[in-house]
């Protein structure tokens, strides 16, 4: 939920949704308390029934990400390519795939998993194209894949790599990664690729 000001309540309702509200409460004071044991009582205050993890003495990978590429589009609205470069490969390096992986089926991790997800995928795709601008398309074909190491259903990533592909005359791997994309798709998703994958890859083929 942020990690600044979160009503008990509201993580109580989240972290143990079958217990009445008093035993959740108590649920909560417990953890609350084995918490500040590992982390230092001043890592985490309560006041006025909000909860608030103190970031000057508490490092999170998911806020370091966001603050980085935060710092990246600042230096790209201000001209810097080169801090701009710098600060998104930093930040991308703290991204290891899908927010709280392992809390699938909880609903409240659902909209900081996409919107990391999102942020990952489009700054990947941000440095491929500023490299492929440049003439560069081995790097930001590296980019691409090492993005898809990541997060292989990230569509937008395939077509990168195929069109540097397609720009260094790779002809038989720009297909064979559209044919991984459909495949991927259809089995993770049950969907086909979209309507610019399609694209891409009619051009290609008939090259």
């Amino acid at each position: 939920f942020g990690g600044r000001d979160v009503a008990v309540s509201q993580l109580a309702d989240a972290l143990w949704p079958d217990q009445d509200a008093d035993a959740a409460d108590n649920a909560l004071e417990v953890a609350l308390r084995r918490l500040r044991q590992m982390l230092g009582e001043e890592a985490i205050t309560l006041r006025d029934r909000r909860i608030t993890l103190d970031a000057r003495l508490v490092w999170v990978d998911a806020w370091a990400f966001e603050r980085l590429l935060k710092q990246a589009e600042t230096a790209a609205r201000e001209g810097c390519g080169e801090e701009f470069m710098a600060l998104t490969e930093r930040g991308l390096v703290l991204y290891h795939g899908d927010f709280l992986a392992a809390e699938r089926g909880e609903s409240w991790a659902l909209a900081p998993r996409e919107r990391l997800r999102g942020k990952f995928i489009r700054h990947t795709s941000l440095i491929g194209q500023h490299l492929a601008g440049a003439g560069q398309f081995d790097k930001a074909l590296d980019c691409y894949l090492r993005g898809l190491e990541t997060d292989n259903l990230a569509e937008e990533l395939y077509q990168g790599a195929m069109r540097c592909y397609q720009q260094l005359g790779r002809r038989a791997e720009s297909l064979a990664l559209y044919r991984r994309l459909r495949q991927t798709l259809s089995i993770t998703l049950g969907i086909a690729p979209s309507p610019t994958s399609e694209a891409l890859q009619r051009s290609v083929g008939a090259q």
